[in-house]
């Protein structure tokens, strides 16, 4: 009797879970029936359900917001995947957090790094950035490029991450996007990452 008790007691749990999953997903759904997001790698298109645990952000000025306040509460570690957005603010607001001692990987489009090693330069000049300084600023901060980068992606300290999904034939690299505390959906976000990660090219700057 309690072992029929206890396993009538899992399903439930289970079915509990699963609703709770497939109600958090009608709005996803929605939104990747005009975004394709073939360009993922198998594994995490399985996992793509993940996503009915994230808020939606469709403003791509909120997105940029989001992104540049994960750097600036940053305290050990932020994963960034930037496809096309060159902004100046979070490459300052970066570098001043790995002078302070947190890691950034950055994964570029490698069509955007003439002009980021550009701006990379410009800043350190700004910011009087030399000596033990610089060199512990390009130990902390480490990027690699990657041709035709389809997505934007940040996870910070592993506590908080968010991603975008845009259609490759649009202008607009930020929408739609997703942003969680959720461990599973971070888990995901993380392993996108770290596919790109494997793959990229080492860049110096």
């Amino acid at each position: 009797e309690f072992r029929r008790v206890l396993f009538r007691s899992l399903i439930l749990s289970y079915l509990d879970e699963m609703q709770g999953k497939i109600d958090g997903f009608k709005d996803v759904e929605k939104i990747l029936s005009k975004y394709p997001i073939n360009y993922l790698p198998e594994e995490f298109v399985r996992g793509i359900s993940v996503l009915g645990k994230a808020e939606i952000v469709l403003e791509p000025f909120d997105v940029m917001w989001d992104s540049v306040k994960a750097i600036e509460n940053a305290k050990e570690k932020v994963l960034v995947v930037n496809k096309d957005i060159v902004n100046r603010e979070f490459a300052q607001i970066a570098f001043k957090k790995c002078l302070e001692g947190i890691k950034v990987l950055s994964i570029v489009d490698s069509a955007s790094v003439p002009e980021r090693i550009e701006m990379h330069a410009d800043i350190v000049k700004d910011m009087e950035i030399e000596g033990e300084n610089l060199l512990s600023l390009k130990e902390n901060f480490t990027v690699r490029s990657y041709s035709n980068i389809p997505l934007n992606l940040i996870v910070t300290d592993g506590i908080a991450a968010g991603i975008s999904l845009p259609d490759l034939k649009s202008e607009n690299s930020l929408n739609p996007a997703f942003k969680s505390e959720d461990q599973e959906f971070i888990e995901w976000v993380e392993g996108i990452f770290k596919s790109y990660w494997e793959r990229g090219e080492p860049l110096s700057w």
